[in-house]
Formats: structure tokens, C-alpha cells, sequence
């Protein structure tokens, strides 16, 4: 990207490498337009970003507020862009064009992803101990490959309801698998930021519980997912507690940072949160539970660390 310089009065260059992050994002303002004129945000691909086969798949502009909430996400499609044979290069396209109405700023983040990915910041606790689950579906289903490069060292554990006991990942090789809507146990050393790619969830998610007991289930989607909402066997949460299908009470891990770590009952006034990891109980086989799409989805827009946010500030202060 090239950008202005206010203190040296030209343009300047921010350059990524095409390394092995999933992905690369830039932070922008378009300050001072003049009030009704028209302001266009261009961008040129090159010739490696029109391939079908690009590493960096996900190339989008998204528009914030003075709030830092999300207006709009503009996705940009490089193969759109005309060869010029006389420069040898592609022309220019518009990014995004819109009429300045008298604000003094307009904000806009640049991304360039491997995938959809999300991301987040999980706190260490008095313990240390993280009960997790990952709300998107994993590009590649490796732990390692997900979580590896962020916590050190590395260990995941599933548990398993047939045999009442854990899976380790890596000592149970093969055997430990990272999974949407599923949870699991890690452990920290500090506060550590993580990210995983893949797919977003925009469907129903249907798990089956084939024995009786423990289950650690998750959330698969971007967005919260009432606990009422759920359906198991087709019978909404409070009618499986009355069928003696499930218990009434999930247990989620509460880390706060202030008081010791500890079990939280969640019941069915309560939701499904984003990475938390729940215990579920069921009281009869083969159960099959139905985690719906929450509302507004298809608009929401995936979730990135705190460290973006503490960026935002940055550009909010100018």
C-alpha cells in the first residue's frame, strides 16, 4: 500500500511479505475531503493477484465508523482488473467511491487473507487452563497448524465420552482432531492471542451425541447462540430437559483475570459465547443436537484480536 506522509510531504510504502500469516491488514483514514466532493479509493493488481491460485485469497475493504463498528465490507476482485498493453501492467480500479458529506474523517481497514480466518486473545487466569472451541470450520483440521504457532508449548485436549477420559494431542496421535462446535482444554502461560482459518459457518450445525454423558460441545458461528434456541432430537431446550433427554445446566470455564478460575452455570436464559468451550450432559443415546444460525449472520463480520482494536484507537487519536 502507498500512502501519504504527513511529515515528509510524500508517499510512502507499506509492503507485507507473502509469508506463512494467514493474513495481512492495513489501517487507513481519509481526512480533511472537502465537504461534497467526491473522494475515490483506487487500487492496481498485480499480475500474481489475478491468479485463480493466489495464495492470499480474501481481498476486501472494510468501512468503520467513528465508533469503530463496521459499516460495510466492499470485497475487491483482482480478476476484474483490463491488462494494459501499452504499460505492460493492469490499470487501476475503483475500490470505493462515495460523496464526503462534511466529516472531517472516514475510516478503512485493508484485508488481505489466506481465508476467512478469526481471531482473539485468551487470558491465562489464575490457572492457566483454557476450556475453548473455535467458531468457524478449520481450513486444515491439524491443531498444530491452527494453534501451534501461537501457544507454546503446545497441547490440546478432547475429551472422550465413550472411554470417560481425554485424547492429547500430540501424545494420541491422529486421535485428536480441531473440530466446529466442539470444545477443548489447552493451557497457557500468559495471555496469548491466537488465530484460526477456514470457512465460516452460515448453516445449521448438527452434531450427533451417541452415548450417554459429558459432552464438550462449542459455538460454530461467529456471532452468540441462545442457549434456548437449541434443539435436541427436534425438541427445543427446555422440552429435552422435561424429556429427560439432556441435563438442564451447561458449565462453561470463567476466566477473569481478577478472581480464581472457576466452573459457571450457564442455563437457558444464557448463550453460547464465542471460543468458550460448555459442558453438556445428556441422560439417553443417540441424541442429536441442532446449534441454528443466530440472526444476522450472513453480515457480521469475522472477529479479529484485541491488538486490531488497540491499532483503531491509534487512528481514532489523529
Amino acid at each position: 500500500m502507498s500512502f501519504l506522509d504527513k511529515n515528509k510531504i510524500e508517499y510512502d510504502r507499506d509492503i507485507r511479505p507473502a509469508d506463512g500469516r494467514l493474513s495481512h491488514h492495513w489501517f487507513f483514514v481519509v481526512s480533511n475531503a472537502a465537504n461534497g466532493s467526491t473522494v475515490t479509493i483506487k487500487w492496481k493488481p498485480t499480475i500474481k493477484l489475478t491468479k485463480v491460485e493466489r495464495q492470499y485469497q480474501t481481498i476486501r475493504l472494510v468501512e468503520f465508523d467513528q465508533y469503530g463498528d463496521v459499516i460495510q465490507t466492499i470485497p475487491l476482485d483482482p480478476t476484474a482488473a483490463v491488462f494494459n498493453m501499452d504499460t505492460g501492467q493492469f490499470d487501476e480500479m475503483d475500490a470505493y467511491v462515495y460523496t464526503n458529506n462534511g466529516e472531517a474523517l472516514r475510516y478503512f481497514r485493508l484485508d488481505v487473507q489466506k481465508a476467512d480466518l478469526v481471531a482473539t486473545e485468551l487470558k491465562k487466569g489464575s490457572s492457566g487452563w483454557r476450556f475453548l472451541s473455535v467458531p468457524i470450520i478449520p481450513q486444515r483440521d491439524d491443531p498444530f497448524v491452527n494453534l501451534g504457532d501461537d501457544i507454546d508449548p503446545f497441547q490440546l485436549y478432547r475429551y472422550d465420552t465413550k472411554t470417560d477420559g481425554y485424547k492429547i494431542y500430540p501424545l494420541d496421535l491422529g486421535e485428536v482432531s480441531l473440530q466446529t462446535g466442539r470444545g477443548y482444554f489447552t493451557r497457557l502461560d500468559g495471555d496469548t492471542e491466537i488465530d484460526v482459518g477456514g470457512v465460516s459457518n452460515l448453516v445449521d450445525v448438527n452434531i450427533l451425541l451417541e452415548n450417554v454423558g459429558w459432552y464438550a460441545i462449542g459455538n460454530p458461528f461467529i456471532l452468540p447462540v441462545n442457549i434456548a434456541d437449541l434443539e435436541f432430537n427436534g425438541q427445543d431446550f427446555n422440552s429435552a430437559v422435561g424429556a429427560g433427554l439432556i441435563e438442564g445446566t451447561l458449565y462453561r470455564w470463567n476466566v477473569d483475570n481478577i478472581n480464581p478460575d472457576s466452573y459457571e452455570a450457564v442455563d437457558v436464559n444464557g448463550q453460547l459465547n464465542l471460543w468458550d468451550g460448555y459442558w453438556l450432559k445428556t441422560k439417553q443415546a443417540n441424541i442429536t443436537i441442532n446449534i441454528p444460525t443466530p440472526a444476522g449472520l450472513a453480515n457480521a463480520l469475522t472477529p479479529l484480536p484485541p491488538s486490531f482494536d488497540r491499532l483503531w484507537l491509534l487512528l481514532l487519536c489523529l
